[in-house]
């Protein structure tokens, strides 16, 4: 096999799981706080919020990182630290340690994440990047959706335990491929250097307000809830200076200059928080307000994630054609502030 199909296909494989898994546990969430001694509702909630957090956090890090030191041997570990922490997931005794070891997980996911669109693009020429970052990026989607039935069908068959269970031999063997077959083929400069003071500022911030919106949703606004969520936008707007004031930041902010780049990043968060809410209320109602199985809750929410793979390649292709403005009300590269277009503007 040709060096770059095997890029393609270890890190096809790392994306799947990485997405699989973000959709597996919402299916059986309902069943793992019913069922595992001692889980709360918060700790429910984070076992989802924790994977995705640390994973959002550590994803300019890890590009950091993986300028200085690698991408392939940071990848690798990803895969490492992602099966473990699979396998501790199959294995805790109750809610808290499952929230702990979903964040190895979430550790491992963020490694994979950062570096499998970066290997890719070294491995493949330019005429053939396209076709293989929409590839890992199809089987990524396709993992989400297969998530929804798979959590449903191991949840009702084998019991919660068994959605961790199935990525452990997969990990295994891509973990031993990676470490086998991948190299590195990216330069690194070595002259950039790491942002502590941001990375906390960031990490912390998310957690924190993150946290104080859970527990006041929960408990009705107590004080302390209140203290979490003012510290946590309390940094994240520190982290605006912070950014503009160091040599090396982990976010340049100039980017947000561009209002193409900027619309973008604004739509993509708007959606994905409307999915992920939505999925999470469907998930409690279709098993709780409704009384359904996992497996029966995880077939109704086919359509919900099958819209979403079927709508996306056709707004690609209906974009190309007629321009993205019609169907994102974004503003087009050719109005971007003069200076600013390029890879940014392109890339969107």
């Amino acid at each position: 096999m040709q060096y770059k199909y095997v890029v393609l296909t270890n890190t096809t494989i790392g994306t799947f799981m990485a997405l699989l898994d973000s959709n597996i546990i919402l299916i059986s969430l309902p069943t793992i706080i019913r069922d595992l001694p001692g889980t709360t509702t918060i700790e429910g909630i984070w076992i989802i919020l924790g994977y995705v957090l640390v994973t959002a956090s550590l994803l300019l890090t890890i590009g950091r990182l993986a300028d200085l030191y690698g991408r392939v041997r940071l990848y690798n570990l990803g895969f490492a630290i992602f099966t473990i922490g699979s396998g501790l997931c199959s294995l805790a005794p109750n809610g808290t340690s499952l929230v702990l070891f979903r964040l190895v997980q979430g550790i491992g996911a963020g490694l994979l994440f950062a570096n499998s669109a970066a290997i890719l693009t070294d491995a493949f020429p330019v005429s053939e990047r396209g076709r293989a970052l929409g590839l890992n990026q199809v089987a990524g989607t396709g993992g989400a959706l297969i998530g929804l039935v798979a959590g449903g069908v191991l949840t009702a068959l084998l019991g919660w335990q068994s959605i961790f269970w199935i990525n452990v031999p997969f990990g295994v063997f891509a973990t031993i491929w990676a470490y086998a077959r991948l190299k590195e083929l990216g330069a690194r400069p070595g002259r950039e250097k790491l942002d502590p003071a941001g990375n906390l500022l960031f990490a912390g911030g998310l957690s924190l307000a993150l946290l104080g919106v859970t527990l006041g949703a929960i408990s009705g606004w107590a004080s302390l809830d209140l203290v979490l969520l003012f510290a946590g936008v309390a940094c994240l707007f520190a982290f605006v200076p912070v950014e503009r004031a160091v040599a090396s930041p982990m976010m340049d902010l100039a980017l947000f200059r561009n209002k193409v780049f900027s619309a973008g990043v604004l739509s993509n968060l708007l959606a994905s928080t409307s999915r992920g809410a939505v999925g999470l209320v469907l998930v409690f109602y279709f098993q709780g307000a409704l009384g359904l199985d996992a497996l029966t809750a995880g077939l109704l929410l086919i359509p919900f994630s099958l819209a979403f793979v079927s709508v996306g390649p056709l707004s690609g292709y209906l974009s190309d054609k007629y321009g993205p403005r019609l169907f994102t009300h974004e503003l087009r590269a050719d109005r971007a502030p003069r200076g600013r277009r390029g890879n940014v503007g392109d890339s969107l």
